[in-house]
């Protein structure tokens, strides 16, 4: 009987162990495609990896008894971050970003409930600012501006339901200054109402 404590001991430590290890998928070729932790029902619960074929990580994410839950991250082939996106709920809720191949931020966003929600902000890889939109429940609705090269304002209007610019509408040159405007109708017409004295449009 005292030897018998030393007996359980493995074999509960063996039943650990193999509940902690993580289920493995595989490509048609033999190369590491997931590893996917479950629990005792046979739920998704604990980290989640997804693997490019050439072996790098492609995706990771944690699930709690098959809710997603935490930071969903994407990976570029060499191992770079690709887009990262929060998780509350089991709902995309929360930030998201996503990134250029050279590590620079390309797009700052928020989601609620699975869509994009709030300002949106996109910009070029050498860091300049090129738009910035309003969304509501995934759709641009709300104020908009978009940015030339050099960083100054080149339109600044709103949108209604979708990418449909609403109301005044206003263009600027390169250097900043004012050079006409426009009124867009609920048929997403667009009419000129005003230009700068010798403007004339290159577009």
């Amino acid at each position: 009987m005292k030897n018998l404590g030393f007996c359980i001991l493995p074999a509960l430590l063996i039943l650990i162990c193999s509940c902690n290890r993580p289920e493995k998928t595989f490509y048609d070729t033999g190369e590491l495609k997931e590893e996917i932790h479950k629990d005792k029902d046979g739920k998704k619960h604990g980290l989640y990896r997804r693997f490019h074929m050439e072996g790098t990580v492609a995706e990771e994410l944690n699930y709690e008894h098959d809710v997603p839950s935490g930071v969903r991250k994407l990976f570029f082939v060499n191992g770079g971050l690709e887009s990262e996106s929060e998780y509350k709920d089991g709902k995309l809720n929360g930030f998201h970003r996503v990134y250029y191949p050279s590590g620079k931020l390309m797009i700052d966003a928020t989601h609620k409930n699975n869509a994009l929600n709030g300002t949106f902000k996109k910009f070029s890889e050498a860091g300049a600012l090129q738009e910035v939109v309003t969304f509501v429940d995934g759709e641009e609705n709300g104020p908009f501006e978009e940015y030339y090269t050099n960083g100054k304002i080149k339109w600044k209007g709103s949108y209604r339901n979708g990418d449909h610019e609403y109301g005044l509408l206003e263009k600027y040159d390169s250097t900043g200054v004012l050079v006409k405007k426009m009124e867009c109708d609920s048929l997403f017409i667009c009419r000129t109402v005003w230009k700068k004295e010798g403007y004339e449009d290159k577009e």
